[in-house]
């Protein structure tokens, strides 16, 4: 699905000795896919949503001290993004700046890519070719994490969050397979106000008081009590493009339910050129192409 081959790997002692167990692992494991080689032979992937990377592989370098956090903050919203995108079953690459990004109908910035040079350009590009930008966290913002570098996004930064933890209600638009109660965020995200234009999707909660400590006990788990009328998802235009706090906890599925071209889907972003029958959820290998519309898509 991906376009990759598997490939085996160990790291054996300066002896040479192999480790048995491993082998006896891999031949259980790829023998299964080992079935499945006539389907890989000239197989090209169709993917249409790229997560973007902010910075190309940094090597061995990463575990130099002055490296190492933000390597590891970049790498956890990657990950993050990146279980998200499995479970979804959607196909994606991970690009840096190296290849051309024209002909992904979606991009994912995951919480920390900042819009400056090349990559401010290749977004900017893409929202002017009218495709969806999914961003989380703090993506989206100048490198100085003053304010959005594009109008697009709807909505104004006012700095980090001041719940922790903060609280989550979803809207009626997100509300289908949410249980009705505040969900809570693993860490503190950032803080926006939605703008005029802008949809809110879902909204903070904040707690009774947040987490701390007061020097002899740690106080750790608060309930919720009202919601802030702060903005947790967001949409501007035809597509959702915000969600406010890292994506390294964030996983969603919803299902397609775009009967006709004035229903939108109710899954985050339908960048898909397809969509399922209605009802089901969206497939990676759809049974016939659907017709997109400004309404997400037709089924």
């Amino acid at each position: 699905a991906n376009a990759m081959r598997t490939t085996i790997g160990d790291h054996f002692h300066p002896r040479g000795d192999i480790n048995q167990p491993v082998f006896d692992l891999y031949r259980r494991i790829y023998s299964r896919l080992q079935r499945y080689e006539p389907w890989l032979e000239g197989a090209k992937a169709v993917t249409e949503a790229a997560v973007v990377w902010p910075a190309a592989y940094p090597g061995y370098e990463w575990r130099a001290p002055s490296r190492w956090e933000t390597f590891t903050r970049f790498l956890s919203s990657i990950k993050g993004a990146t279980r998200a995108l499995c479970e979804l079953k959607w196909q994606f690459d991970l690009v840096t700046t190296y290849p051309d990004w024209s002909s992904y109908e979606l991009l994912i910035l995951p919480d920390w890519v900042a819009l400056e040079g090349e990559i401010a350009d290749r977004v900017r590009a893409h929202l002017d070719a009218g495709k969806p930008v999914l961003s989380t966290g703090w993506s989206g913002l100048d490198a100085e994490r003053t304010g959005f570098v594009f109008d697009d996004w709807g909505l104004r930064h006012l700095g980090d969050s001041p719940h922790d933890p903060a609280f989550f209600v979803a809207g009626e638009a997100l509300a289908e397979g949410i249980p009705e109660m505040p969900a809570t965020l693993y860490q503190k995200g950032a803080q926006f106000e939605a703008l005029d234009g802008t949809e809110v999707l879902a909204e903070i909660v904040a707690p009774y008081y947040n987490r701390h400590w007061d020097g002899e006990h740690g106080f750790v788990y608060l309930p919720p009590d009202r919601p802030t009328g702060e903005p947790f998802v967001t949409q501007r235009g035809r597509w959702r493009i915000s969600a406010t706090r890292p994506s390294s906890h964030t996983t969603s599925t919803r299902r397609c339910r775009c009967a006709n071209s004035s229903r939108t889907c109710s899954t985050a972003s339908c960048p898909s050129r397809w969509c399922a029958r209605p009802g089901s959820h969206h497939s990676a290998a759809p049974p016939s192409p659907r017709r997109r519309t400004g309404a997400c898509c037709t089924c």
